[in-house]
């Protein structure tokens, strides 16, 4: 059985720590590409926990889409602190809901107010260029602010209905990452190790654990970015 103090003072634990933390630093370097499924609810893509104070999920001949309610909100964790392009694609709408619901949208971020939209029958897509100084927690939140209506017959309150969001890098800038979420991490891995050191009574077998445990952190880091080209809509 380990001695406590052994087991805090185990090289092999503050080598995995500096490595993973050096790991962490890294990876937000590395091209960034991000697409969200709106109304795509389960698996890798989908819209949660990401679209907060969406309405339900919808589908149509066009694909799957959420509306919009007064104040909705897009939090994407991990992205660093580094210039980044949104796209948001709003679906189509029509002529009652011209009639009834609101007539643009406008999208904040950091209590700035980054562009207000028209609302056509159409949809669009539409590019918005995010400043570093709005990522200084190393997460997007953007808020998507309407006027609302609800349909005769229909207890929900809807905005407009969004179908897509995607995420790059600006390339160029180095990035700093999301220190909340590298803490957490650092602090669950020592979590890991206490837990293989109280449960393992063989300090090799345990070591070989942890290290297994930490590789598959770092690989859950790296896939978290989807690097590629990116089809850009029309900016606005």
């Amino acid at each position: 059985m380990w001695h406590a103090g052994t087991k805090l003072r185990a090289p092999l634990l503050w080598i995995t720590l500096a490595g993973l933390a050096l790991w962490f630093l890294i990876v937000p370097q590395l091209p960034f590409r991000y697409v969200i499924d709106v109304g795509y609810e389960e698996g890798y893509g989908s819209d949660l926990p990401y679209l907060q104070d969406f309405n339900t999920a919808e589908i149509d001949n066009s694909g799957s889409y959420r509306w919009t309610s007064g104040e909705s909100r897009i939090v994407v964790p991990g992205v660093g602190q580094r210039p980044i392009v949104v796209q948001l694609d709003f679906g189509p709408v029509s002529a009652e809901v011209i009639q009834l619901g609101p007539h643009a949208v406008a999208i904040w971020s950091g209590g700035r107010q980054l562009a207000e939209l028209p609302i056509d029958g159409t949809g669009r897509s539409v590019l918005l260029h995010i400043p570093a100084e709005l990522l200084s927690s190393g997460r997007l939140v953007l808020l998507v602010r309407s006027e609302t209506f609800a349909p005769p017959g229909d207890p929900r309150v809807l905005g407009t209905p969004l179908s897509g969001v995607q995420l790059r890098a600006v390339d160029g800038h180095l990035a700093t990452p999301d220190w909340s979420a590298l803490w957490v991490w650092l602090a669950s891995t020592l979590l890991i190790w206490a837990i293989l050191c109280i449960g393992v009574g063989d300090r090799q077998t345990a070591g070989g654990m942890f290290v297994g445990v930490a590789v598959l952190i770092g690989l859950a880091a790296w896939l978290d970015r989807r690097a590629g080209p990116l089809a850009l809509g029309r900016r606005w």
